[in-house]
């Protein structure tokens, strides 16, 4: 069975500086991947790990989070998980990696992926109105 994937996309008013922590943390929530329960900051956290991760080419682990941000295992599976069903991860047996080599390419996949998704969607409306209209 293939994992259900949830894109979200939320439109924000763009940060007023241009600080790193700023854009990633807007970029993030604007992806549904943190929100304002995310009081710890964690998905931020978890983030920041992988794109060091990434520049390195090194596959993140759950035991990574775990040693170097201090979060239960069942938190970094969760924060990962959610990651992954948003789009931006790929999943091996190595670990979590970014799905593009960069920010920009993992948007763009993901733009790629939405297209794919919308796709899928207007062929069954299609259908649908067939048999309606």
């Amino acid at each position: 069975m293939v994992k259900s994937k949830r894109i979200i996309i939320l439109e924000r008013r763009l940060p007023s500086s241009q600080d790193k922590k700023e854009l990633l943390e807007w970029l993030i929530v604007s992806l549904g991947i943190s929100t304002k329960r995310d009081l710890d900051k964690t998905a931020l956290k978890i983030m920041d790990l992988l794109l060091e991760k990434t520049k390195r080419s090194i596959p993140l682990r759950i035991e990574d989070l775990v040693d170097e941000i201090h979060i239960s295992k069942s938190t970094a599976h969760h924060h990962l998980e959610k990651m992954f069903g948003s789009g931006i991860l790929e999943k091996t047996k190595e670990g979590y990696y970014l799905k593009g080599r960069n920010l920009e390419q993992t948007i763009e996949e993901m733009e790629l992926e939405i297209h794919r998704m919308l796709e899928r969607i207007k062929r069954i409306a299609k259908e649908l109105d067939k048999q309606i209209f």
